[in-house]
């Protein structure tokens, strides 16, 4: 056989090669789909992180203006019906000064013995603040007339002081 012709056989053979390869999408794709697969999972990943980060963040700013809130002396929102029963304060709701029955005027701010704390705006409830902050609570409640009684059934509540 001729240098020749083994060279154009040599040089067919690799072209029919190519051209499978080619036509399969290269001997990698299934490595490169893969890699490709665990780069968007990996941003996925970072992205739900970054939204707890963020959630995170946004509530321990949360814990802090409700924390202010009580130390700069909130008002205690009680029953309507029972000035000695503390009461959640719900977003959106008005909050009734206790003698008149009247909505409180707004900008006052107003929490609660769950340590949810809110600013009166429109006469309802807004810009809910949480604290999980017992202590806090604790003082706030201690000032507006309350102690904090444990039962052995039913765990504590506040009570009015007598």
């Amino acid at each position: 056989m001729k240098l020749d012709e083994i060279n154009w056989g040599v040089v067919a053979g690799v072209g029919l090669l190519g051209m499978g390869f080619l036509s399969n999408g290269g001997i990698n794709t299934g490595n490169s789909q893969r890699a490709e697969l665990i780069r968007s999972q990996q941003q996925e990943n970072g992205t739900a992180l970054d939204a707890v980060t963020l959630n995170e963040q946004h509530r321990k700013k949360l814990d802090d203006i409700a924390v202010q809130r009580f130390e700069d002396g909130c008002i205690l929102v009680v029953s309507s019906e029972d000035a000695t029963a503390a009461v959640s304060i719900v977003e959106g709701q008005p909050v009734l000064d206790w003698h008149t029955r009247q909505p409180l005027p707004d900008n006052t701010v107003v929490c609660s013995s769950s340590g949810t704390t809110a600013i009166i705006q429109n006469q309802v409830a807004s810009l809910l603040a949480y604290t999980g902050n017992q202590e806090v609570i604790d003082a706030a409640m201690h000032r507006a007339g309350f102690v904090y009684e444990t039962d052995s059934v039913q765990g504590g509540n506040y009570d009015q002081q007598q």
